[in-house]
Order: C-alpha cells, then structure tokens, then sequence
C-alpha cells in the first residue's frame, strides 16, 4: 500500500505541474521545463521509460507528467504507473496522440473558417491555380 500511495502522489503531483513540452524528439521523446525555470528535463517513453530528472521511483512526476498530459491517459489507466511499455502499447499511444492532433487541426480550422485542407472552399487546389510569369 505504501509504494501505491507514493505512486498516486506522483501521478496526483504531475497532473498539477506547471510543466512545458518545448521540444519533442520523436513521438515519444520530449523535453520539459517547470513554469519558472531554466533547465530542462529530457523524458523518453518506451520499453524502459527513462527522465533525466534523477528520481529514484519510476514513474517520476516527468513521465507520468507525459503520459497523463501529453498522451492524455487517465490515471487509473495502467499505463500511467508502469516503469515501461510492450512494443503495442506504445505503437497505440503514438497512435492515439496521431489522431487526437489531426482531430484538433482538422477543429481549429472549422472553427476559424478556414477551407478544408488541399483548397479554398470552391473545389480548387493550389496545383489549379493559374500560374503566371514574373
């Protein structure tokens, strides 16, 4: 019970960090830094879940940190608290985060107006475009 409670405190702690994805090295590497300061954290998910923060009990706050926020799992999920993950769930994660960023430009441009992708609104695409010379 106690290493659960531990568990549960870190997944609690990260879903209230005031942390940043600024950059991400691949679909399931990233780098973070907290609200406030300079230096960065490097967390790589996979068949063994890595953080450069030295915390000794896995998962850190930084990767739980990913899989609640940037995967946005649920933290009863298991996947959330395990120290690594099988080759299928991970290829579902990236899978699901994939779709979940298409779903939200494919949102963010209804909402704006914008034409779908590929044209602008009346059936054309930039390669119908009449071209002239300089």
């Amino acid at each position: 019970a106690p290493a659960r409670d531990r568990r549960r405190r870190r997944l609690a702690e990260a879903a209230r960090a005031r942390l940043f994805v600024v950059q991400t090295n691949g679909p399931t590497s990233f780098v973070l830094r907290e609200d406030g300061s300079r230096k960065t954290i490097r967390v790589s998910i996979g068949s063994v879940h890595s953080c450069t923060c030295g915390a000794r009990e896995q998962p850190c706050k930084h990767v739980a940190f990913v899989m609640l926020r940037v995967f946005r799992l649920q933290p009863n999920d298991q996947r959330c608290w395990q120290s690594s993950l099988i080759d299928r769930e991970l290829e579902a994660l990236v899978e699901l985060r994939a779709r979940a960023a298409a779903a939200a430009r494919v949102e963010s441009r209804a909402w704006a107006g914008a034409p779908p992708e590929g044209g602008d609104g009346d059936g054309s695409t930039a390669s119908d475009v009449a071209r002239r010379p300089f």
